[in-house]
């Protein structure tokens, strides 16, 4: 039976004020209980706030719970704190949308039985803002985050629908995230002198919905815009062609002469400076240094364009660069050696298991785990964790997923990215972005507004990107003491297969360049996920809009290998990719100037030699026991004739 078919019969009332759900299946009916969001085991644990309080500094909300167990056993306890924006006339008027409940953060903590623990939970007051995405910024651009005026209830929640305790502050007037105020997290994650703000990348996405006559749900007209049963409908042709084409000489927006295309560096011939992958270790993404060693770039080198255009399950070694060969396995639930491997890996439990605990600390252990392992096998890149959202039970990927909710898959992905780079593991991250469909996803278009591609589809892979961290060890120049530097963990990203609107997720400039690297400030390698495209230029799409690796198992041509916009963009990601492994595994422990050979170990072949000598003293021994043997038997038979 197809989905469509199981849709047709499956059909689901949500009522919005009771938690009951009915349920009909052909001429079968039944109720079933609907559970909410971060619902726990029945416990006898008490929470209450103990105080709220606002920095108007760091503009950071702060508040003091109170976990006391009055039960009979010791256990942990999910503290969660839920936000109820006000929804007002300026919100209809805009179409902005804006749920009952946002989760915006959460802990667990371990309560002895009869005992109390006190717990602290902040976050920036900008985390309860919604995107207006038609609102006109002073710059001209369309849509960006704001904070509406307005009381915003605080609520400590037994799940998302219950409640321990709550409490209302008030924001006393609208703030507009614009590019003469970004947010913080922006501010903070680029690190630049001209931050760039959240405004729409996705007004082609929500126009075709318009034009095709697509009612959205909307708060403010709940009985007309209910959906309606599912239909199918033919992509009009010239969104066809846009999905279809693409020309690296004439395309008007990263072609050789677009928009966004990137400014030409010419090198006439690749000028050696000494430099290698292990001196780049510990450095600075804007540091001087990358330009001479990009510098040293062959693109007559075999092994750079394995590098950038079969990176399945590994990168070559470049040897211009001074860069090793990785191992690079999937995947979210468990490195993934292959049936033939004599490398023994461990399965872990599905990750929506791991969501379930909303444990931040468990998410690093398993992020730890996943390294251990990884540095047993002579593993660099995971192709793990999944964070994308669990948006339909249908979608066969959803045990590689943490939840339906974007902040807890966020901070459970930051964690887990971060427990892993502590090992020097490359987390990539997948499958970026609004992948919900595991069938042949390259033949997927996802439609969505942009308010909710931001804050539900994007804002996990969005957290992971800012706030995973680690602590990297690398040796500075020529002194012999390890230095330390505090760094940001998720370097890395896998582009997914499917579709947004008419853009390929790996190759859309809108996604990968516009919010990811200029938003997010991500710094980093982004691989696609396999590449199924077999469309005309589709490979110079992915490096001129933002990807860096292709992945698959054979080689590809290029429409345009040559002109100077294209090299400005395969060097743009030659840097991606050396940046991130230079600040792996890959180059742990490498001291500055030290190469990785290939050839055989000198201890190694003294122990051939060895074993050779051995085995031909054996043969030679056994022959020579063979000729005795033979010689007496002859001689027996000659004696004993006589």
């Amino acid at each position: 039976m197809s989905d469509t078919d199981i849709m047709r019969q499956l059909m689901i009332w949500v009522s919005s004020t009771m938690d009951r759900r009915i349920v009909r299946v052909r001429k079968q009916r039944w109720e079933q209980l609907t559970i909410p969001l971060a619902t726990a085991c029945p416990t006898r644990r008490l929470q209450k706030l103990n105080a709220v309080a606002y920095d108007e500094i760091s503009d950071r909300i702060t508040l003091t719970v109170q976990v006391s167990n009055v039960g009979e056993m010791d256990g942990w306890e999910v503290v969660q704190i839920y936000s109820t924006p006000p929804y007002t006339e300026y919100d209809a008027i805009h179409g902005v949308e804006k749920p009952t409940k946002n989760l915006v953060a959460f802990d667990k903590v371990f309560v002895k039985r009869g005992g109390a623990q006190e717990i602290t939970l902040s976050f920036l007051r900008e985390e309860l803002a919604s995107y207006g995405m038609n609102i006109e910024n002073p710059d001209g651009t369309r849509g960006c985050y704001f904070l509406e005026a307005g009381d915003y209830r605080l609520t400590l929640g037994k799940n998302s629908h219950d409640a321990f305790d709550s409490v209302t502050i008030d924001v006393d007037k609208t703030v507009f995230y614009h590019a003469d105020h970004p947010r913080q997290s922006e501010r903070n994650a680029q690190q630049g002198e001209n931050t760039v703000a959240a405004t729409n990348h996705f007004d082609d996405v929500t126009a075709y919905m318009h034009e095709e006559g697509m009612t959205i749900l909307s708060r403010a007209d709940w009985k007309n815009t209910q959906p309606s049963a599912p239909i199918r409908k033919a992509l009009a042709e010239d969104r066809l062609m846009r999905a279809a084409m693409y020309d690296p000489f004439t395309d008007p927006w990263t072609g050789n002469k677009g928009v966004f295309a990137e400014e030409p560096v010419v090198i006439s011939s690749p000028r050696s400076s000494g430099l290698v992958l292990a001196d780049m270790r510990g450095k600075a993404w804007d540091d001087p240094l990358w330009e001479a060693y990009l510098n040293q770039i062959d693109f007559s080198e075999d092994a750079l364009w394995q590098m950038l255009l079969t990176a399945s399950g590994q990168t070559a070694a470049v040897e211009a660069l001074g860069k090793p060969r990785s191992v690079d396995l999937d995947g979210p639930q468990g490195i993934g050696a292959g049936r033939r491997s004599t490398k023994e890996t461990y399965a872990y439990c599905a990750q929506v298991l791991l969501g379930a605990t909303f444990h931040p600390e468990l998410a690093y252990a398993f992020g730890q785990s996943i390294g251990n392992e990884a540095l047993m096998i002579g593993l660099t890149g995971w192709y793990g964790p999944g964070v994308n959202i669990h948006r339909s039970a249908f979608c066969g990927r959803n045990f590689e997923y943490y939840s339906e909710d974007p902040l807890l898959s966020g901070k459970l992905a930051s964690s887990c990215i971060s427990g892993a780079a502590s090992r020097g593991v490359l987390s990539y991250m997948k499958h970026f972005a609004l992948n919900n469909y595991e069938g042949p996803a390259t033949c997927l278009t996802v439609w969505a507004t942009e308010q909710a591609i931001r804050e539900i589809y994007l804002r996990s892979f969005e957290i992971a990107v800012k706030e995973a961290s680690c602590e990297l060890l690398y040796y500075e120049n020529d002194s012999v003491d390890l230095s330390r530097k505090t760094m940001r963990a998720a370097t890395g990203i896998m582009g997914a297969a499917n579709h947004i609107g008419v853009e390929w997720c790996a190759a859309s400039y809108p996604l990968l360049q516009g919010v990811l690297r200029k938003e997010w400030g991500f710094q980093g390698a982004l691989i696609t996920d396999m590449s199924l495209q077999l469309r005309p230029g589709i490979v110079d799409k992915i490096f001129r809009n933002g990807g860096d690796m292709r992945m698959y198992y054979y080689d590809a041509v290029l429409l345009d290998p040559d002109s100077p916009a294209a090299l400005a963009s395969l060097r743009r990601a030659v840097k991606n990719i050396c940046y991130a492994y230079a600040n792996s595994n890959l180059m742990q422990g490498y001291a500055p100037g030290m190469i990785v050979s290939y050839g055989i170990a000198p201890w190694r072949m003294m122990l051939y030699v060895f074993d050779g000598a051995v085995l031909i003293a054996w043969i030679i021994g056994i022959v020579k026991c063979m000729r005795d043997r033979r010689r007496r038997a002859i001689q027996k038979q000659w004696y004993g004739a006589r």
